[in-house]
């Protein structure tokens, strides 16, 4: 009797672990905001994207946006990085660049992306045409991550 008792408890533990549904890869996310206002009533915003990819190596991507008065995004600059970390050091392995314009006045002139030990950066040139007047900004964004896995 002992031994069939045994055989069913093993065999409910084996079905339920056959069974049991795979947990995602993505653990959790996380988005943090800050706002900057200029002087002339446009802002930009920057919006930090985190996701826990397994323990120890996260992603995430820093964008800052360049918004008119109204709220429109005129233009934006983005890095995305992946990087581990073991609570004593954080390493970038890779970084991808993005930048777009979404205003009939800007056009991204270029873009380039680096990585350098725990951080990755992204810098576009934009250019801002009105008439026969143009001025080139260049902006820079670095996502940084911290020995316990935080970005910053």
């Amino acid at each position: 009797m002992k031994k069939i008792i045994v055989a069913l408890l093993i065999l409910t533990i084996f079905t339920f672990s056959v069974f049991c549904a795979p947990v995602s890869a993505v653990e959790a996310s996380e988005t943090k905001v800050t706002v900057e206002y200029l002087d002339n009533g446009c802002y930009i915003e920057t919006i930090i994207t985190q996701n826990t990819l397994t323990r120890g190596t996260i992603s995430g991507t820093k964008t800052r946006n360049f918004n008119n008065s109204n709220g429109d995004v005129l233009w934006y600059v983005s890095v995305t990085g992946t990087f581990t970390y073991n609570g004593a050091t954080s390493y970038c392995h890779s970084c991808s660049h993005n930048a777009k314009s979404n205003s009939s006045y800007w056009t991204i002139r270029s873009v380039t992306s680096d990585t350098y030990v725990n951080t990755a950066t992204a810098t576009a040139v934009a250019r801002q045409s009105s008439g026969t007047a143009s001025h080139d900004f260049t902006a820079s964004v670095t996502l940084t991550c911290a020995k316990d896995g935080t970005l910053s």
